[in-house]
């Protein structure tokens, strides 16, 4: 089970994180690594990143003198992250679905290639606790022997019928809690059985506002009511973090609205810009002044891009509203991009570049190993070709690494045994697209 995680920065001190860590990957003292092609300066596709410079002070804890100096998490994730080749920084942004179950799943071999930043396990991949407990150990021992980072291993746990793996938690469906505190109640529950069974974060809860019966999501939403579902998700977050575990709500910036489920094909958010703001805003202003560690970006049509690119593609969602508006500073994970509402206008390497340039830190990506492959090589083409800025690319795998050192999945992190750039170069399954 996790160890409980250590009190976080408070909300005074991150923007002054914030400001540090792209300076401390992208160019810190001890010499850092840059982006091959990609320049070290701000271009447009650049945004204020997430870091730490001084050990301490980003965490309100310098010692005096006498005392012995602590790695905080955030010099923890920039010091490593100075250590990661162009090649493993891309592999970070990448949270794969795959086939398969326990130690012989076919995504290990994957793993032990390339470094990357997490896997989502569904129910197909786990049929019981004892090969979820085999299949997350074997995972971390992949990447522990290849000298990669530990990857977030992670799984859609909204409640009831709606978890991606039985049997663990939280019991009961959002929308047939009577209260929004047993929300956090049934959080807190299943907690530790997701940290027995290994996994690190769920993709939960869910801060949509939507009536039982959406024609998006059905009975998943906790109630048509904002401030009823702002207290459930600020409950549900609370009581996660104080067990150790990650959670991402979802879907920003709200899905309850739109016309179809976006596993239809592309849906449509009805909604005004003030309506958005006034309704669907409400629980994620909840969820990030609960401090959420993560959020999914939703594939819904918005107003604020006149209803033409799907959110988890659009800067003024990723960034504009998330980041400028919001004020958030943590993890942006777009839902599956092989969803038929991405998919249907877009290939999937191509909405991988968009969607971490438009401002996405971590992509999820199910489908073929050729096609996570594809995924991989056009972001790594695009930041060797300049068309993704090493500031942006440093942004986005600073953030994860520090909410990985956060919740204490950095501490045994250390560098590759060998060359990853010579690997990748040579890797078969690396396609640079143009």
């Amino acid at each position: 089970m996790h160890a409980r995680l250590e009190k976080l920065v408070p909300r005074s001190r991150r923007s002054q994180l914030a400001v540090a860590l792209v300076a401390a990957v992208a160019g810190g003292a001890g010499g850092a690594v840059l982006v091959a092609g990609g320049g070290s300066g701000p271009s447009a596709d650049s945004a204020p990143g997430v870091a730490d410079s001084s050990p301490g002070v980003a965490d309100g804890s310098r010692p005096g003198r006498g005392q012995r100096r602590t790695a905080t998490p955030a010099r923890r994730a920039s010091t490593l992250a100075r250590e990661l080749t162009l090649e493993r920084k891309v592999a970070q942004l990448f949270a794969l679905r795959f086939a398969g179950g326990d130690a012989g799943a076919p995504v290990l071999e994957t793993l032990r290639r390339r470094d990357l930043g997490g896997l989502v396990v569904e129910r197909e991949n786990a049929p019981g606790p004892g090969a979820l407990r085999a299949l997350t150990a074997a995972a971390r021992d992949v990447a522990r022997s290849s000298g990669h980072v530990r990857p977030l291993l992670l799984a859609a746990q909204e409640g009831g019928r709606f978890n991606a793996i039985a049997g663990i938690g939280p019991e009961t469906e959002p929308a047939l809690l009577a209260a929004p505190s047993q929300g956090a109640v049934q959080a807190r529950r299943a907690a530790p059985r997701l940290s027995a069974a290994g996994i690190d974060g769920v993709l939960a809860p869910l801060a949509d506002v939507a009536p039982p019966g959406s024609r998006a999501l059905g009975d998943r939403a906790f109630s048509d009511d904002a401030q009823q579902t702002a207290r459930f998700a600020e409950g549900v977050i609370e009581a996660y973090r104080e067990e150790g575990v990650i959670s991402a709500a979802a879907h920003f910036p709200g899905l309850g609205s739109a016309a179809q489920d976006t596993a239809a094909g592309p849906a449509q958010v009805g909604l005004s810009e003030d309506e958005l703001r006034g309704t669907d805003l409400v629980p994620f202003r909840a969820a990030i002044a609960a401090e959420v560690p993560a959020v999914v970006l939703s594939h819904g049509l918005y107003v604020l891009d006149d209803f033409v690119t799907p959110g988890s593609l659009s800067r003024s969602v990723a960034t504009g509203l998330l980041r400028d508006d919001l004020d958030f500073e943590g993890v942006a994970i777009t839902d599956d991009l092989t969803s038929p509402a991405v998919a249907s206008l877009y290939e999937a390497p191509e909405a991988a570049v968009m969607a971490i340039r438009a401002g996405a830190d971590m992509v999820q990506l199910s489908g073929s190993p050729e096609l996570q492959d594809a995924a991989y090589g056009a972001v790594l083409s695009a930041a060797l070709r300049g068309k993704l800025s090493a500031r942006r690319l440093d942004e986005a795998v600073g953030r994860i690494l520090l909410m990985k050192a956060r919740y204490g999945l950095l501490d045994s992190a250390r560098p590759a045994k060998r060359d990853d750039a010579a690997r990748s170069v040579g890797d078969p399954g690396v396609s640079l697209l143009p």
